[in-house]
């Protein structure tokens, strides 16, 4: 029996490809025919879908969720706990307070004579010296002899007891290798004060003279003791202290100038020397004490004249100032109780004290070392108000309510009239730390 072969009756199918799909027959056309395009004018077409609202994929069998606004809520109270906290820092912090006070005060004419260094019908006064020396070199036609003595200045010191001591005219100061210097007027050495617990020996400058001409006087700064006092407590108690080196010693011949020659230079050295003692004092003028440039007494005294090259001499003159100063409280007061009688029983002050005109009497007679008691006008306006005490009135409000200013304040009968400023405004109370409470005075002008 013959073995059939079974793959001879299997048929394959046929393959499919883009070729052998079958084309509908209302798609076929002839060759060389067109099929019209139907258009239909009824049919509107879907509008486009707007990109910003993604299709949200929706799971059958459950219902859409909802927004979550658990995140909004904490977004919220972060918000607002950091205002709150801003504002407490703010109120804390950052809160202060201005008080605006109103002095009662008059403005004054002033029109008064003071008899400076009358203790019954006028005021103390203490004095500042300053000494300078200057020189001009001017041509010399001439020789002269001439016996110089030497001279400087000294602070003598009352380390004794608190007594002045006087020290009378042509008082002996002798340095440690025997030299001799005198003073030609006599001086008051204040005696001793107290300050923070010690004993502060008084003092005084005054200008000593070489006891006789010569160039071994001429010395550096050096210690002197007073030969009058040997045998006494007193020898240890007063001594002096250099305060310039002593020069201008010399004897022997030096060029000479003529007489007006002299004049001229002197003229312009005494100018100069004037306006630099006028600068440099203030700068020594204490706190609290008051300076006028009328109450400037100057000494001037030619000194030795110093020999230079090519017959030239240098002139020399020393000038002193003397300047009579006032404690301000004391003065303030005395103007005040001769023109504000209605502010008598306050503390006051002078508004514009130093700008009022100060002339002092017959200025050109005055030797306030001899006389010590002279003669000053003021004149001008000012204003004399009176004094609180504002650190108090600072002290009396820390944390207090804002209404409780008038009763603090009202106890100050030197105060006419206040007002408080808070930041925040909404701020009820004063500022707990007294530094962030400022006080404004009010002046007329």
């Amino acid at each position: 029996m013959a073995v059939k072969n079974l793959l001879q009756d299997v048929v394959p199918p046929p393959r499919r490809s883009i070729r052998n799909v079958p084309v509908p027959s209302y798609r076929k056309k002839e060759p060389g025919t067109k099929i019209p395009l139907e258009i239909k004018e009824d049919v509107k077409m879907p509008p486009p879908r707007s990109p910003k609202k993604p299709l949200q994929s929706i799971v059958l069998g459950e219902e859409p969720q909802k927004p979550q606004k658990k995140s909004r809520f904490f977004l919220w109270l972060i918000l607002l706990i950091l205002i709150i906290g801003g504002l407490f820092v703010y109120t804390t912090f950052l809160a202060s307070a201005k008080v605006v006070i109103t002095p009662r005060q008059q403005k004054v004419t002033f029109d008064e004579m003071l008899r400076a260094g009358d203790l019954d019908t006028g005021i103390s006064y203490e004095v500042v010296t300053l000494s300078k020396s200057e020189g001009k070199t001017v041509l010399a036609t001439e020789n002269e002899a001439v016996e110089d003595r030497a001279s400087g200045i000294i602070i003598v010191y009352n380390n004794f007891n608190a007594s002045t001591q006087r020290l009378v005219k042509n008082t002996r100061f002798e340095t440690p290798e025997g030299l001799i210097f005198r003073i030609k007027d006599s001086v008051n050495v204040p005696g001793q004060t107290k300050k923070d617990g010690q004993t502060v020996p008084g003092s005084a400058e005054v200008e000593v003279y070489a006891d006789t001409p010569g160039e071994k006087y001429n010395t550096g700064l050096t210690d002197f003791t007073i030969p009058g006092f040997k045998g006494h407590p007193r020898y240890q108690a007063f001594y002096g202290r250099s305060k310039t080196p002593m020069t201008g010693g010399f004897v022997g011949v030096k060029k000479k100038i003529s007489a007006d020659v002299r004049k001229g230079a002197l003229g312009e050295i005494e100018t100069g020397l004037r306006d630099m003692l006028a600068t440099e004092v203030k700068t020594q003028i204490p706190e609290n004490f008051v300076f006028f440039e009328e109450v400037l007494f100057y000494e001037f005294e030619e000194v030795s004249q110093t020999e230079v090259k090519n017959d030239s001499v240098k002139i020399n003159l020393k000038g002193t100032v003397r300047a009579a100063i006032f404690d301000r409280d004391a003065l303030e007061e005395f103007l005040a109780d001769q023109t504000t009688p209605a502010l008598n029983n306050e503390k006051v002050e002078v508004i514009g004290l130093e700008n009022l005109t100060v002339i002092t009497k017959n200025k050109d007679k005055i030797d306030i070392k001899t006389h010590p008691i002279f003669e000053v006008g003021i004149a001008g306006q000012a204003v004399v108000a009176a004094l609180f005490p504002e650190d108090v009135i600072q002290n009396e409000l820390v944390g207090g309510s804002k209404k409780s200013l008038q009763s603090v304040l009202s106890k100050y009968t030197s105060i006419q009239e206040a007002e408080a400023v808070l930041r925040p405004f909404w701020k009820r109370s004063f500022p707990t730390d007294v530094k962030k409470i400022k006080i404004e005075k009010v002046i007329l002008e």
